[in-house]
């Protein structure tokens, strides 16, 4: 999911891991935690695309990683604050200035996510009211908010430590398989991508309360006994909030169903998955020999049936390159849910079918898939320009989150 999202599972994991004995260090070393699987994607502008593309989600979010990397981390966190280093001046200042920069990159995404689902004005207005409520409350204020408690005596164990850091790490990849992007759960042994495709990428009806329970807790002191039942409740939220996905997601299958029935198709398999900003509006993919079909359903349409159109294979078009690398990534990338097009430049392009099209547009319209790849054949062999491929860029976001939402309203 979403960076926000993630570093709030991971602040949130810290504080039921070490809350009473580290304070909000432990948020904020939960919410450092949160954020190092992603760091792959940093490895990964030292490779080739295709490369990337098939590392992304690989060894940083699997079990193995949270295992391993989390006792190193564990020993580092120790050893740093066993040093006199600790409890110098110098420590001190670093650690105000990383708390400071933990609320402000919070604040940014808050701000950016709210700016895409109800504009400029809401979002300025609501950004400033939370600089303003973390400044007065004194949640930036060095003797309350930093990673190093000067009042903070007790040793933390080792145990203690690697609690916090596989929690928040684990809790990264776990929340990644709720979406259908997929991760190598179970890397180096498997490169099975696990998909449960229960919730969007982003859903602001997790999110936002989640972060409003931390927040919350992160006000209060330590011995509160309120800061532990918060936080809790952040987490129970959260999880009964997926709990109420997956039983969502279950309805949609059905409904799903009475789609493939009413349509008399031949089907080979389907998959349902949400879209983007809400567990309102979903997207299925329903194979066949020669077709996919895909479709829209939204929990306010007035037909209780998913609006279908026919999106042709056109597998034959890379039969010749079926060896090829490349193209055995992308498939393997996809699930084997993909369809290929000419593109109007002559190129070929490979579509992933599992996100489908925008607002269930065109098929035709070669910029109306979500996630597609433009290949081309250099000496033989395939690669894919990843400037004309992946997530189209689109010019106003704004006005595609207003289309995304008219949808979700339903017709």
């Amino acid at each position: 999911m979403d960076s926000l999202t993630q570093m709030i599972l991971g602040a949130a994991m810290g504080e039921l891991a070490a809350g009473k004995k580290m304070g909000n260090r432990a948020m904020i070393w939960g919410a450092i935690a949160g954020t190092i699987p992603d760091l792959d994607v940093i490895v990964g502008n030292f490779m080739s695309p295709i490369e990337a593309l098939a590392n992304h989600r690989g060894l940083s979010h699997s079990i193995l990683f949270a295992v391993v990397f989390s006792f190193f981390m564990a020993v580092f966190c120790k050893w740093l604050y066993q040093q006199k280093f600790s409890s110098g001046k110098a420590f001190r200042w670093l650690s105000y200035i990383i708390g400071i920069l933990f609320f402000a990159l919070l604040t940014t995404f808050f701000v950016f996510f709210t700016y895409i689902l109800a504009g400029m004005i809401l979002a300025v207005f609501l950004g400033v009211l939370l600089c303003y409520w973390l400044i007065k409350s004194g949640i930036w204020s060095y003797k309350n908010y930093v990673i190093h408690e000067v009042r903070t005596k007790e040793e933390i164990s080792l145990s203690r430590w690697y609690l916090l850091f596989f929690l928040a790490i684990f809790t990264h990849p776990l929340l990644d398989c709720c979406t259908v992007y997929g991760t190598q759960l179970f890397y180096p042994f498997s490169d099975v991508r696990v998909a449960w495709n229960i919730i969007a990428i982003f859903d602001p009806f997790y999110t936002y309360p989640f972060l409003l329970c931390l927040l919350i807790a992160a006000h209060l002191t330590r011995q509160d006994t309120w800061r532990t039942r918060i936080n809790n409740i952040g987490i129970i939220y959260s999880t009964s909030y997926m709990l109420a996905c997956t039983l969502h997601k279950q309805h949609i299958n059905s409904i799903v169903e009475k789609t493939i029935e009413l349509s008399d198709i031949h089907v080979k398999r389907y998959m349902t998955n949400p879209s983007l900003m809400s567990n309102f509006l979903w997207s299925t993919t329903i194979e066949t020999d020669s077709f996919y079909y895909q479709g829209l359903y939204s929990d306010f349409d007035k037909e209780r049936i998913f609006k279908l159109q026919e999106i042709p294979k056109n597998h034959e078009l890379i039969a010749p390159y079926e060896t090829d690398k490349t193209i055995e990534i992308l498939k393997w990338f996809s699930a084997d849910y993909y369809a290929v097009l000419v593109r109007k430049d002559g190129l070929l392009q490979l579509n992933d079918m599992r996100y489908g099209t925008f607002n269930g547009g065109s098929a035709n319209d070669e910029d109306n898939y979500i996630f597609k790849f433009v290949l081309e054949e250099e000496e033989g062999v395939i690669h894919f320009d990843p400037s004309k491929s992946g997530p189209p860029a689109r010019s106003n976001p704004k006005e595609m989150m207003d289309q995304l939402i008219g949808r979700t309203k339903g017709i």
